[in-house]
Order: C-alpha cells, then structure tokens, then sequence
C-alpha cells in the first residue's frame, strides 16, 4: 500500500455533495441523508437522483471538468474504460480516508469484492454490497 502519512484530511466545506442513479432511489437516499445529517448535523447533503442516462451525461462531462460531486452512488453504470478513467486523476484514492475511520477494518470485508476497485494499490472504487447471483446445475445420480 502506498505512504499516506502525508495525508491530510480535505477541509470541511459543510456541503456534502451525492449524484445517485435512479436505481438508487429516493428510498435509499432519503433515509441515508436523513442519517448522514443526524450523525453530522453542521453538513448540508445536496443530492440528486437522475436517470442512467441523465447519470452518465452528467459523469462524463461533469467530472473531467471539475465541477462534479464529492460523492457518486451507482448500480449499474458503465463508465468506459473505468481504469484508464481512475488513472487520469479524476477519482480519489479512498485508502487514506479508510485508513483515518476507525470504523472501517478493511480485513472485515471480503477481499476480492472491496479489491474489485483497486488499481495500482489505489482504491478508487468501494462496493455498498454484494449480490451473488447463480445459476443451478443439478447432476441426477445413474439409476
């Protein structure tokens, strides 16, 4: 893992800004800000849920031109070429501020899933869950 010890914390700007897709919801984003605004009260979250396409619009011209959110929740969202896009700097390597939550214990987590976003031992992505999805063979015995 790369040094952070020279990492310091981005100064509070009390504006927490979140794009979701509409696969999201208003049902997921609606009680997460109430949370987030409970457990920080002094951060006003600004929020915007949108279509998938309306999503990746704002992602593709938004992002590179600086002016995107602090914080992106998607589902199913095809970025082109994710890993040459987190190599051009545009995302944050995630690690230092896992590394500051005491909350977090990467070694709590199961590794191939969280490591899903990893590049060049930067963590530029980290899933919110999981689903595993099978298709079922079922092999009769010989009779």
């Amino acid at each position: 893992m790369p040094d952070y010890s020279d990492f310091v914390m981005p100064e509070e700007t009390g504006e927490l800004v979140v794009y979701a897709d509409a696969a999201m919801g208003r049902s997921v984003m609606n009680p997460a800000v109430r949370i987030f605004e409970e457990l920080y009260p002094g951060v006003r979250v600004d929020y915007k849920t949108m279509s998938e396409d309306d999503f990746e619009a704002l992602i593709r011209t938004e992002i590179p031109a600086g002016r995107g959110p602090d914080l992106l929740l998607f589902t199913v969202t095809d970025i082109p070429d994710v890993y040459k896009t987190a190599s051009t700097g545009l995302f944050a390597d995630l690690n230092p501020y896992f590394l500051r939550d005491e909350e977090i214990d990467l070694d709590e987590f199961v590794v191939p899933v969280m490591d899903g976003g990893v590049q060049r031992r930067q963590r530029f992505f980290a899933p919110v869950g999981m689903a595993v999805f099978m298709t079922i063979v079922a092999v009769m015995p010989s009779r």
